[in-house]
């Protein structure tokens, strides 16, 4: 009987906790949701949305079909660079993760330690360096589209999502490895006949956390798009585009609907990656 009521009281306890972590996250998008339907920020501010009379799509009329902002194209230019960012991404933490596991050589241990232990530094440490190289591509400060390879390619060195693939690959039995080699198939056929479909829930989660990783960066963007900004500020990528919508006058509550609109991508892969996001991580033995 008393564990019975322990396990209850600890469902109630995590119940409650749950639910106002859920609260402290819900209740700033809502209420932006609610204030982006506003005419302005002080118009109804006691409450989460306008009443009927103030409520207003004018906020994203004037981004979608304004032009002075061009939200649109700033959605694609993301969603593009995000996207190719993520591709090359998969290609090379998925063959170094295979090599990693099912390849023997020697020190390969001690490279992935080396490796892993990079995840510890901070971004902002190689910042500058990272800057200075792109400065000499010449893609730092890049006034025309080339300043987009600025965005992709330091990404493509990250962690995490080898990290991710590497520890659901330890999963997959040496011994089926064993027998295609016995069979004659190479490591290209191995990893595309048998890893890939087995280890593609990991690499679909590692390809979304990348996704989002590139749709939300804001940071090094704002620092490669200088040149872009005051020549070619259609080319700015979404977080830097709605930050230049911070600078309206007091008030102006189009910032939250561009940061809505930015929102809805994400939340859309969410939805539909959600199912794939939980098995993945689950299979790759991160709890």
């Amino acid at each position: 009987m008393a564990t019975k009521r322990s396990i209850l009281i600890g469902r109630i306890v995590s119940t409650v906790c749950l639910s106002l972590l859920a609260a402290v996250w819900i209740i700033p998008i809502i209420w932006a949701l609610g204030a982006s339907f506003k005419p302005d920020l002080y118009t109804d501010t006691e409450l989460l949305f306008p009443e009927a009379e103030h409520f207003t799509w004018q906020n994203y009329e004037y981004l979608l079909f304004n032009g002075e902002y061009p939200v649109l194209r700033w959605i694609l230019n993301s969603f593009l660079v995000a996207s190719i960012a993520t591709i090359l991404y998969l290609i090379i933490v998925s063959f170094a993760a295979y090599a990693l596991v099912f390849v023997d050589f020697r020190f390969k241990n001690l490279i992935f330690n080396i490796i892993l232990a990079s995840m510890m530094v901070p971004g902002i440490v190689t910042f500058i360096p990272m800057y200075n190289l792109m400065d000499s591509f010449g893609w730092a400060g890049a006034t025309d589209a080339t300043y987009f390879l600025s965005l992709i390619f330091p990404g493509l060195g990250g962690v995490f999502g080898l990290f991710l693939i590497r520890s659901f690959f330890l999963n997959i039995p040496k011994e089926l490895i064993e027998s295609c080699k016995v069979d004659g198939s190479n490591n290209f056929q191995i990893f595309f006949r048998v890893i890939l479909p087995v280890g593609k829930s990991a690499i679909f989660v590692a390809a979304i956390f990348a996704f989002l990783g590139n749709w939300n960066d804001f940071m090094w963007p704002q620092q490669m798009s200088i040149g872009v900004q005051l020549f070619q500020p259609e080319l700015l990528t979404l977080p830097v585009g709605l930050a230049k919508l911070s600078g309206a006058k007091t008030g102006d509550v189009s910032p939250l609907a561009g940061a809505v609109l930015s929102a809805i991508p994400v939340m859309a892969v969410y939805c539909f990656a959600q199912k794939y996001i939980i098995d993945g991580v689950s299979r790759s033995g991160i709890k």
